[in-house]
Order: C-alpha cells, then structure tokens, then sequence
C-alpha cells in the first residue's frame, strides 16, 4: 500500500512540474511589432509595461494607472482601455497614436484620443526602454 502512496504522490508532482513548465513558456515574451520588446518603458513618473497584446501603465511605485489591450497596424498602435485614468474616466477608452520605435525608445505622436492629460504623457517625450 505504501508503494501505491509513493507511486501516486510522484505522479501528482511530475503533473506539476509539468503544469508549471508548460506555464512557463507559454508566458515567455512575445516580440512585438518592428522589434519592439515586450518589457518597461520608461518616462519621468510612468512606466507603460507591453506583455503579449496586453499593457499596463504603472506610477513609478508601480501602481496600475491604466490597463488594456492593444493592437498595431502599421505605424498605428490602438489601445482599448479596461482600467483608465481617473481623468480619462469620461473619454472613450480606445484611442490610437502613431508610433515609432528606434530600439531604445518608444515616440507617440498624431494622437487620436480625447484625454488631453494622457495626449501629454504619451507625447511629450520618447519612452526608454528598461527592459
């Protein structure tokens, strides 16, 4: 009997390594567009964090400001909102603004959005990649 209970409890952790290895790499970096990195970027108080499809825009304690999806096409990067700002609050959460990327840093510029707070934020200056 005990050679069962040893049998099944080395059965239960193959099954979790295997999970979490399997977590694991399907978590790994996707790279984005035009050789973009998924990782921070950094201006002044923000970071604006790119994971997969997803974004966060952090405070500099890394408290969330902003969170969504995202999708480029082209020069053209839209961001669909789940979490705003409270000043963005009334805007529409999905906004566009042309993008380019010089492989330190992130430039957001021709804005396609109506919160005039975040327009100054994404646009002001490049955002530096931290990684």
């Amino acid at each position: 009997m005990n050679g069962v209970r040893v049998s099944l409890i080395a059965l239960m952790c193959l099954v979790v390594v295997l999970f979490v290895a399997v977590g694991c790499r399907s978590a790994t970096a996707t790279p984005l567009p035009s050789g973009i990195r998924d990782g921070d970027y950094a201006i002044a108080h923000y970071k604006l964090r790119f994971q997969g499809d997803r974004f966060t825009m952090l405070t500099e304690y890394d408290q969330e400001v902003a969170v969504g999806s995202f999708v480029v096409s082209g020069d053209r990067v839209t961001f669909t909102e789940v979490k705003s700002p409270v000043e963005c609050k009334s805007q529409d959460p999905v906004y566009s603004y042309q993008w380019s990327f010089n492989g330190k840093a992130l430039t957001f510029s021709n804005a396609d959005d109506k919160c005039l707070s975040r327009i100054m934020l994404m646009t002001e200056n490049p955002w530096v990649f931290k990684g």
